[in-house]
């Protein structure tokens, strides 16, 4: 009897099998580095996974994450490149899933026969039909897990992540052995150890993670980390921009917007380590939420205030498009290229409304010019940028 299958048993054996086949990139070591610690809760979804990685990603250089559902994810798309014997593999443990353990003999026997006839020409018509069939099993099998596992990761989320890995600027890496059982909780632990203590990218750690992390602090399985003062500022970065509406946007646009604001980032940067400095907690404490709150308030609300309202009084150029456009200044220049000497207007009547405008108009631009480059030299430019999008 056929019946739909569990997809935490679909999870565990795509990410068994998918583990083998997997390869995974060493991340860059140049610029800033962020590493993405996102545990996992009742479900697979990617949702929590999606949200801290574009936080980071508007922020760091490269983002590597340790992620229990990027992980599954990754190692499902690996089964794409299993071969015949590894597809077999994988269905003889995916069908008792589907309720079809009585298939677990043919898949042994099919197994045996590719292996005897690999490479043979000539096979019986037989045989032929039944490596046929077989492929048009396996073929479908990866939709079918796929299927399965929709509902956890999400159609929507499952392209996000795939963009975001496309884009060269985030790499999954494994957490363990490719086991999904009560001893990844300890190679998430060893995870955390090393992103918080020994990395040389700095540590973002979604709640989930700080629960695992502190429990293993309080058994005495992990040391209490010893993270620097200068390792936080992410971590504070992060808290900031998930309050902006463009954490909601799509992984498109936020490489966009990544790409455009570019220019403003570096200076950003620099903020956030000067915050970070006046936050006493660390990044998995309880309190550093309450500090970083606090933070937000006295000094980064204030401030993108002001920058709006610089912006709102920036009206240097207004007054330099008046100086160019006003009656008298339209006037002189009609008459001195119009009809000229025809009037009875001097040259110096002429000129004098003409020049002064322009003078005007350029002192005005000039302002303008000054005023804006002042607005964008502030440190928090970038996230009030961010805040528009």
């Amino acid at each position: 009897m056929h019946m739909e299958p569990d997809p935490v048993k679909v999870a565990q054996t795509a990410l068994r099998h998918g583990y083998k086949l997997s390869t995974f990139s060493t991340p860059p070591k140049n610029g800033l580095g962020v590493s993405i610690a996102v545990g996992l809760t009742s479900s697979l979804s990617l949702e929590p996974t999606l949200h801290l990685v574009k936080a980071a990603l508007l922020y760091a250089d490269h983002v590597t994450l340790y992620s229990i559902p990027a992980f599954v994810f990754q190692s499902m798309k690996q089964l794409r490149a299993a071969s015949p014997d590894q597809r077999l593999d994988l269905l003889a443990d995916f069908m008792p899933l589907m309720g079809a353990e009585e298939y677990s003999e043919s898949l042994s026997q099919m197994k045996d026969i590719l292996r005897l006839t690999k490479g043979l020409k000539g096979l019986p018509k037989d045989v032929l039909v039944m490596r046929e069939k077989f492929e048009r099993l396996t073929k479908g099998l990866g939709a079918r897990m796929n299927d399965a596992m929709s509902d956890q990761f999400g159609q929507i989320h499952s392209q996000e992540l795939e963009k975001a890995i496309r884009s060269g600027l985030i790499t999954v890496q494994p957490i363990g052995n490719g086991n999904m059982d009560s001893t990844m909780i300890y190679h998430f632990l060893e995870v955390l150890e090393t992103i918080t203590q020994q990395s040389a990218n700095l540590p973002l750690l979604d709640e989930q993670s700080k629960k695992v992390l502190n429990s293993g602090i309080e058994l005495g399985l992990v040391d209490r980390p010893t993270a620097a003062a200068g390792s936080k500022h992410p971590s504070v970065a992060a808290d900031f921009i998930e309050r902006l509406p463009v954490v909601s946007s799509d992984m498109a646009t936020i490489l966009d917007i990544r790409k455009e604001l570019t220019p403003h980032v570096k200076p950003f940067r620099e903020a956030m380590i000067g915050f970070s400095r006046d936050i006493s907690a660390q990044p998995w404490e309880d309190d550093f939420a309450k500090e970083a709150e606090l933070m937000y308030h006295e000094k980064v609300s204030p401030e993108i205030q002001r920058i709006e309202d610089a912006l709102k009084s920036n009206t240097a150029f207004t007054r330099a498009i008046a100086a160019l456009t006003t009656p008298t200044t339209m006037a002189g220049s009609t008459i001195g290229f119009g009809i000229g000497q025809a009037l009875s207007v001097s040259a110096a009547a002429i000129a004098t409304p003409v020049v002064g405008g322009i003078a005007a108009a350029t002192k005005a631009i000039k302002e303008h010019s000054d005023e804006m480059r002042r607005i964008k030299g502030n440190q928090l430019y970038f996230y009030y940028q961010a805040s528009k999008k």
